[in-house]
C-alpha cells in the first residue's frame, strides 16, 4: 500500500500540486483535502497503525518530502529540509537521539523515520514520533 501510494505521488510529481508549507498551515484539520489524505488506503492503513499507543504521529512522503497520507494534519506539508525526511530519503534508518516535545502533537517523544524502499531505491519516507512516557 505505501510502496504505491509514494510511487503514484513521485509520478504525479505530488499528491497536491502547488501546495505549499503556507497553504497547508492555512487550512483546517477538517478540511477535505487534509482529510482526504488521511482516507486513502495508505491514510488508514497509517491510522491504524497509529492506534498503537506507544505511536502519536505517522506520515508517508514522497521522494521531494511531500506528504502523500497522515494519520493526522502534520505542521508541514513539506518536510524536506528536515533531519527525519533527509536521512531516510538517502536510504538510511533516523531517529533522534532525545526525547523533545513534538511540534504536530506536543507529546513528549523522538522522531524516527525509515525510507520506502522500491527495487532497492528509496522513494519515499514513512515519518512517526515514538512517546517517551
Amino acid at each position: 500500500v505505501f510502496i504505491t501510494a509514494v510511487k503514484e505521488a513521485n509520478a504525479k510529481g505530488g499528491m497536491l500540486a502547488g501546495m505549499t508549507n503556507a497553504k497547508w498551515d492555512e487550512l483546517n484539520e477538517h478540511d477535505s483535502v487534509v482529510t482526504g489524505l488521511q482516507t486513502s488506503a495508505a491514510g488508514k492503513l497509517l491510522s491504524k497503525l497509529e492506534e498503537d499507543k506507544g505511536i502519536s504521529k505517522l506520515y508517508l512522503r514522497d521522494e521531494k518530502g511531500n506528504l502523500v497520507a497522515g494519520s493526522n494534519k502534520p505542521l508541514l506539508f513539506n518536510n524536506a529540509a528536515r533531519g527525519p525526511f533527509k536521512n531516510a530519503i538517502g536510504g538510511k534508518v533516523f531517529s533522534e537521539n532525545e526525547a523533545k516535545r513534538d511540534p504536530t502533537t506536543q507529546e513528549k517523544s523522538v522522531q524516527a523515520s525509515a525510507p520506502i524502499m522500491d527495487g532497492g531505491k528509496p522513494i519515499g519516507v514513512i515519518h512517526t514520533a515514538v512517546n517517551a512516557n
